[in-house]
């Protein structure tokens, strides 16, 4: 049985019964009338694990629609499923979405429910007078044309295609039929059979592959585990590299990502105190593109960052001068003929700024002012274990601020040591 590639795939939390459930179907019939294959995912009460089968569907689907109740928008499961969503459009990915809200009033309710950058995108209202029937075939209308195929080119499509690679390898490497799969769907915890396509190596290994985005650390070792000892050197090495930074969540991860129309002097702050964090994050969110982002890091020790009052417009200075030298360097003596590229929103550029403290007034200001002549440049700043209060937040121009426990980076620092034990040979571990 080969693996099913989902032309649409409908997220919802519609109770029995409900308006939102009529609609539901009627959506799904009017777009199985076009000959679209529809995937419609059941409610996952809150902390049961994510269901195999819909992480793989939101994986590779061609187009989303999003149906906003009060149900859903208290929905945990509706919520991670946007935050996937969104991950892949942000990531470039030719993704028709469509938002609907039911009989939401405000869009601030978005932002309140964890989802805020479903704001950015084209809504479409209903209120309790509009005609389900109308509704339905309103948005079948819009689905004239889908891409031939979602999953292409993007850096999440290229990062699964990485692990569906390794795990071919594996696969092929196995010389017990499918044991090696089997061993890494238990340890990723997919349900006793699933997938039902195992025979299908291809679809088996994509399907395999999708779980990663969502797999805890723990469940991420094991199931590398699984496939060392029926992998290259090399392979084993581009693996590890791949799932390194796993263990950053998701959805603080994505925040490190600009919106489509650009950075725009953004800034981000992370409450972090291991250097390696937000190389990490960067990773994440980007899921490790050779191409399209690049990032450099300063500290405060290594660049003789000036402390004392008084020092915007000098730190400033420090922070234009490692754009210039990390991103677009001169030969030496040749710094008075700095030109900037005529094309600058691509590659994505990060300028990481190691501290161990909250940004002040001054730090701020430094900010801004780089973000004058810079404004194509995301900042990101650690700022030692505690939050940036919501009063320095409002100081930078536009301010994404992801929150992380210190228990998440010390969990972390483990993690990437357990993962690269496993490039050890079993004779020398």
């Amino acid at each position: 049985m080969r693996r099913k590639i989902w032309d649409v795939f409908i997220s919802h939390a519609a109770e029995r019964g409900s308006r939102t459930e009529e609609l539901l179907f009627l959506i799904k019939k009017e777009l199985e009338a076009k000959d679209l294959t529809v995937f419609v995912s059941q409610e996952i009460e809150v902390g049961a694990p994510w269901h195999p089968t819909v992480m793989a569907a939101l994986a590779d689907c061609r187009a989303v629609v999003v149906l906003l109740d009060e149900r859903a928008l208290a929905s945990d499961w509706v919520r991670r499923e946007v935050n996937i969503i969104m991950w892949r459009w942000t990531l470039g990915t030719h993704l028709p979405i469509y938002p609907v809200l039911l009989d939401v009033k405000k869009t601030r309710a978005l932002k309140e429910a964890g989802i805020p950058e479903v704001a950015t995108l084209q809504l479409k209202r209903t209120g309790l007078e509009d005609v389900p029937e109308e509704l339905a075939g309103d948005l079948s209308s819009r689905f004239a044309r889908l891409p031939r195929a979602a999953i292409g080119s993007d850096p999440m499509a290229l990062w699964l295609q990485r692990l569906a690679r390794r795990l071919n390898e594996a696969h092929l490497g196995d010389h017990f039929g499918d044991g090696v799969l089997n061993a890494t769907a238990a340890a990723l915890e997919v349900e006793t059979g699933f997938p039902g396509w195992l025979a299908d190596g291809h679809g088996s290994c994509a399907f395999l592959a999708s779980q990663f985005l969502v797999a805890t650390p723990d469940r991420v070792v094991d199931a590398a585990a699984a496939l060392m000892d029926f992998l290259s050197d090399d392979a084993r090495q581009k693996l590890v590299d791949d799932l390194v930074s796993v263990w950053v969540p998701a959805e603080a991860a994505v925040a490190l990502l600009p919106p489509s129309t650009g950075p725009d002097g953004m800034t981000v702050l992370l409450n972090s105190t291991y250097e390696a964090t937000p190389a990490r994050f960067i990773q994440r969110a980007t899921c490790g593109a050779n191409r399209g982002y690049t990032h450099r890091t300063i500290s405060d020790d290594a660049s003789g960052i000036p402390t004392g009052e008084g020092r915007g417009s000098e730190l400033a200075e420090v922070l234009e001068d490692a754009v210039w030298q990390e991103f677009f360097p001169t030969p030496p003596g040749f710094e008075h003929r700095r030109r900037l590229p005529s094309r600058t929103n691509s590659p994505v550029r990060y300028l990481v700024v190691h501290r161990t403290r909250p940004p002040d007034d001054q730090f701020t200001e430094a900010v801004r002012l780089l973000h004058e002549k810079f404004s194509f440049i995301v900042v990101v700043v650690t700022t030692g274990p505690e939050p940036t209060s919501s009063e320095m937040l409002r100081g930078f121009a536009y301010v994404r601020s992801p929150v992380l426990s210190e228990q998440l980076e010390v969990d972390a620092e483990q993690y990437v040591q357990e993962l690269r034990e496993l490039l050890v040979p079993v004779s020398s571990r």
